[in-house]
C-alpha cells in the first residue's frame, strides 16, 4: 500500500528550440512569462527549468521558483540558436529527471518543446523509448508546441513526434500557425495541471511499477548505512535503542533518518513508490532500498493484523519533514546555475 496522492505538484522543464529567424523572441518570453503566472496561481508549489540552446544546450543544475530569474535568462533578440532534435532534447531532459526524482517525490514532471517549422528531422526516436517506458511511471508528460505550423497532413517527422509523446504519460502535440495570436492562450492552457485521473487518489493503495522495470529503480537509489556508534541514538519509528538482532540504520544521503531495519521495512509499506523495496527518506525524500528478500520475509512472516499495526505505529511516530519548504529553502540560498550539455553531438 502506498499513501494518498492528491498532491498534484509539478515540476516543468521548457525546451526553447525554435528559431529567432522564425519566431519573436519577445513574445516568446512574453508567453512563458503568462504560463509562469498561472502556474504560480494555480499552485505555488509547481517549479521550473529552462533548456536554452546557445551553443551547446544549457539548462539549470536544479528546479528553481524563481520565475523572474528565469525570464532574465532568455534573451530577447538572440541571434541564431544551436536547435537540436527533439529525440535529444527529451533524452537530455529525461536524464536530468532521473535525478530528480532520486531526491524529490509526490511530483509530476513535464517536459513542453517549443518547436518551429524548420525542427530537425527525427532520425534517433529509438533512444528514447525504453527511457520514456521506465520513466512515465515518474510520471512523466510532454507537450510538443509547433510554431507557425497548420495542423494538416502530417508528414514522417509529425507522426514521429506523435509516437514520442505516446511513450511518455501523456500530452499533446499542439499547432500554432499563428504565434502573434494565439501563443499566450495556448501557453496559459499549458499552464492548467496534466495528469490522468488515475494518478490521484484519496485513499491508501496498491501502485505497482512493471517488475522488469524495478532494477532501474534499484539502480537508482541507495542502500541505508549501518550506525556503527549508535550511543544513545534511537530509532524513530520505535524510539528504541539498538538491538542485538535489530541495529539501527541511517539514510545513506542525509544521515538524519535514523530506523532499526526491520522498522525501515515496516516504513517501506507506505513509502514505497511502487516498487516494494525502494522508499523515500521520510527527512530528504531520497530514494532508498532494502534486499528484496528482507521486505519479504519482515512483511510476509508478520500476522496480517500484526503487520497493520506495526505499519500505523511506524507512519504515526514517524515525523515526516515538509518537501515544500525543504525546497524553498534550498532554492532562497543562490539561484541555480547554468550547466551545459554535449548532447549536440549526437544530433
Amino acid at each position: 500500500m502506498v499513501r494518498p496522492n492528491t498532491e498534484r505538484s509539478e515540476d516543468t522543464i521548457l525546451a526553447l528550440d525554435c528559431d529567432p529567424k522564425n519566431v519573436q523572441w519577445k513574445l516568446v518570453k512574453k508567453g512563458i512569462k503568462k504560463f509562469f503566472e498561472k502556474k504560480h496561481a494555480i499552485d505555488e508549489s509547481d517549479r521550473f527549468n529552462l533548456v536554452l540552446f546557445r551553443g551547446n544546450p544549457s539548462y539549470l543544475e536544479d528546479f528553481t521558483f524563481k520565475v523572474e530569474y528565469l525570464l532574465s535568462l532568455i534573451d530577447e533578440d538572440p541571434k541564431s540558436i544551436n536547435a537540436i532534435p527533439i529525440e535529444n532534447v527529451i533524452f537530455m531532459s529525461l536524464t536530468f529527471l532521473i535525478e530528480v526524482f532520486k531526491k524529490v517525490g509526490q511530483k509530476f514532471f513535464r517536459i513542453i518543446i517549443l518547436t518551429d517549422q524548420d525542427t530537425k528531422p527525427i532520425s534517433k526516436e529509438f533512444m528514447v523509448q525504453d527511457l520514456l517506458d521506465i520513466t512515465k511511471e515518474m510520471p512523466v508528460y510532454i507537450d510538443i508546441v509547433r510554431l507557425n505550423v497548420k495542423q494538416g497532413d502530417e508528414d514522417e517527422n509529425e507522426m514521429k513526434i506523435r509516437q514520442i509523446i505516446k511513450w511518455s504519460k501523456g500530452g499533446d502535440l499542439v499547432y500554432i500557425p499563428k504565434p502573434k495570436k494565439l501563443f499566450e492562450t495556448v501557453m496559459e492552457e499549458l499552464a492548467d495541471k496534466k495528469f490522468n485521473e488515475a494518478d490521484i487518489w484519496e485513499e491508501e493503495k496498491e501502485i505497482k511499477i512493471p517488475d522488469k522495470h524495478a532494477p532501474f529503480y534499484e539502480n537508482i537509489s541507495e542502500d541505508p548505512k549501518i550506525v556503527d556508534s549508535p550511543g544513545d541514538t534511537k530509532c524513530m519509528a520505535c524510539f528504541k535503542k539498538v538491538e542485538d538482532s535489530n541495529k539501527l540504520f541511517k539514510c545513506s544521503i542525509c544521515g538524519n533518518a535514523v530506523m532499526h531495519e526491520r522498522c525501515w521495512a515496516f516504513w517501506s509499506k507506505t513509502a514505497n513508490i511502487g516498487v516494494r523495496h525502494v522508499y523515500r527518506c521520510p527527512i530528504c525524500f531520497s530514494l532508498l532500498k532494502l534486499p528484496r528478500e528482507f521486505i519479504e520475509e519482515v512483511l510476509g512472516k508478520v500476522v496480517e493484523e500484526e503487520l497493520k499495526e506495526a505499519v500505523e505505529a511506524t507512519q504515526a511516530n514517524v515525523q515526516v519533514v515538509d518537501q515544500l519548504e525543504l525546497l524553498k529553502e534550498k532554492d532562497s540560498k543562490a539561484a541555480p546555475k547554468l550547466i551545459e550539455s554535449l548532447l549536440d553531438s549526437l544530433g
